[in-house]
């Protein structure tokens, strides 16, 4: 279906919200998905994977206004079905594995970086040494604005076809990105039980309406600490005035706030805080140490060097990034700035993860 030829009908109607951009990034998403298809049934099993399948339709439409018009939406304008843009948001909800720093400057300012990894397990092309789902993302990667009123609303840096946010900044109030937390249960048994009618928010869900409906960096904190939400996560939060910035780290009911100031197990320096996909409290595993470099560097670099370009070197380092990083963000609340950049890790010496 050609999306409406009048511009204030296509940016003010959630139905039509994405559909010059889903017009263009059609074929991008179809190929994602079918990547998706693919890997997921081989790393869940058949049988659970067809049943999120087959259950992806009703799935969206038990998402809250206007999430479900804006997928009906974005299915017509890529000519795809209901189900498959479903099931391709509910593959953006469980499957990034993240960097994300907050860092204050010696006049006071805040800045926020993250790096976002996407495809951890899904299809490695040996022939390449690439991560399928990473190469297929990259194309697919946007930044977009949301206004109201012929005003910014707030910022993101995503995936067409997405329509929660993982990455965003509300000008002059706060930033807001996510991680992912690492449980025994795959991110599929958590979307089952909410499909079952457990009460509980999508995190790129919740994360869209704070950016949308936030009015101050305590009440955003507050929100995201005791919203029920549908698994754990990392909520990496920073405001537009000294000290405000916070991890929150979540399990599906309750909260722990490491905010700026406090020093954690591997973390002595107090004027930032970096978080990978584990705890603040306990070491990192062996296997997937993003975090100790990070703060070798963050330290090296030191309080009085800190600037937008400088944590941009450090979220390129490696192994921070990695093979599976598909871009790196900076992001500014008090400015409201957001910038992103694609990333590529294809050096000998580039960790796969």
């Amino acid at each position: 279906m050609p999306c409406p030829t009048t511009s204030s009908t296509w940016t003010c109607r959630p139905k039509y919200r994405y559909c010059k951009l889903m017009e263009d990034m059609g074929p991008a998403a179809s190929n994602l998905l079918e990547i998706v298809r693919r890997e997921a049934a081989t790393l869940f099993g058949d049988g659970l994977f067809r049943a999120v399948e087959r259950a992806s339709e009703l799935l969206g439409r038990r998402l809250p206004y206007p999430f479900h018009d804006e997928i009906r939406g974005i299915a017509m304008a890529a000519s795809m079905s209901e189900g498959d843009v479903t099931l391709m948001n509910i593959f953006y909800e469980v499957f990034t594995v993240c960097t994300s720093i907050v860092a204050e400057g010696t006049d006071g300012t805040l800045y926020h970086g993250r790096n976002l990894d996407f495809g951890l397990f899904m299809g490695w092309d040996r022939t390449n040494h690439t991560w399928v789902v990473a190469e297929a993302l990259r194309p697919m990667t946007v930044t977009l604005e949301y206004t109201r009123n012929n005003r910014t609303l707030f910022r993101t840096a995503g995936f067409a076809g997405m329509v929660g946010v993982l990455t965003g900044v509300r000008p002059g109030l706060f930033s807001l990105t996510i991680d992912e937390r690492f449980t025994l249960k795959p991110g599929l048994w958590y979307m089952l039980q909410w499909a079952f009618g457990a009460k509980v928010q999508w995190n790129t869900v919740i994360t869209r309406q704070v950016l949308e409906n936030g009015t101050d960096y305590g009440s955003v904190e507050k929100q995201l600490a005791k919203t029920a939400l549908i698994a754990p996560v990392y909520f990496i939060l920073a405001g537009n005035k000294s000290g405000e910035a916070c991890v929150i780290t979540r399990d599906q009911y309750k909260a722990d706030i490491w905010p700026l100031g406090i020093a954690s197990l591997t973390q002595k320096s107090r004027w930032y805080l970096l978080q990978t996909n584990y705890d603040h409290w306990k070491r990192p595993p062996f296997f997937d140490n993003r975090r100790g470099p990070g703060v070798r560097c963050m330290d090296r670099l030191g309080q009085a060097a800190l600037s937008p370009a400088r944590l941009y070197d450090v979220l390129h380092s490696k192994p921070v990034r990695n093979r599976l990083t598909v871009y790196t963000a900076l992001l500014e609340p008090a400015r409201g700035h957001l910038e992103a950049w694609l990333q590529y890790c294809s050096d000998p010496d580039c960790a796969i993860w």
